[in-house]
């Protein structure tokens, strides 16, 4: 053989050995990030995310790196989301929408009253339907959708979000948000009950001096009653 197929035959070897170890780097390497993921997971599935803060930075590396960023974000936005609800039942005084300058804008029509109802109403649909969906598969596969890996990494993100514990934990969220929507859709409709009672005795009241004031003392407990039950 001459030298120069010999310098040759060296090369493709070389190349050849550099392939094999560049390959079992990388595998080792992918292992070993997959392994890091895992470990994020677990420690993700066994939290109250709801009630803990979830460590957002990124453990792992590569594409693995982009599919727990995908889990953590997602998981984080659920948790946003139902506090947001959760928030809006529990501390939104519903009855301060029957505040006397709000009665007193435009006394017997009460369409200012009527708008902040309706406000209230629109909010709470708003939030409820944002929590509706978040054990929908589409609305999952958003968050990694806009991380631009390849479709086996996909398929690592859903293995990890559509099993059955992380789907269970979504399911309850849902169970809990819908609790609170009815216990906050119980308070307005009380107080559309009040409303209702406002408009149809408005020769009874009036706002006098920044307050409401009755003509009528079974109407005035009519009244109270009435707005006991929206309160609580």
């Amino acid at each position: 053989m001459g030298n120069g197929k010999l310098i040759v035959a060296i090369i493709i070897v070389l190349l050849l050995i550099g392939g094999l170890v560049g390959g079992f780097l990388y595998m080792q390497n992918n292992s070993k990030q997959a392994g890091i993921l895992q470990e994020e997971m677990t420690k993700l599935a066994e939290s109250d995310f709801l009630n803990e803060e979830i460590d957002m930075n990124i453990k792992s590396g590569g594409d693995y790196g982009k599919v727990e960023e995908a889990v953590k974000e997602y998981l984080n936005g659920v948790k946003t989301t139902y506090n947001d609800l959760k928030t809006f039942c529990n501390n939104e005084d519903v009855t301060k929408i029957l505040s006397p300058e709000n009665i007193s804008a435009d006394e017997a029509e009460l369409t200012v009253v009527q708008q902040k109802v309706d406000e209230y109403n629109q909010k709470l649909t708003q939030l409820t339907n944002s929590v509706a969906s978040i054990a929908s598969e589409d609305e999952i596969l958003k968050t990694i959708e806009s991380k631009e890996v390849r479709d086996n990494y996909i398929d690592v993100y859903k293995n990890i979000m559509l099993n059955e514990a992380v789907q269970a934990k979504l399911t309850s969220i849902q169970q809990k948000a819908e609790n609170e929507q009815l216990k906050a859709k119980e308070k307005i409709e009380g107080l559309e009950k009040v409303v209702e009672f406002l408009q149809k005795n408005s020769k009874y009241w009036e706002v006098n001096d920044g307050k409401l004031q009755f003509t009528n003392v079974n109407k005035l407990g009519e009244y109270y009653q009435l707005l006991n039950g929206a309160e609580q």
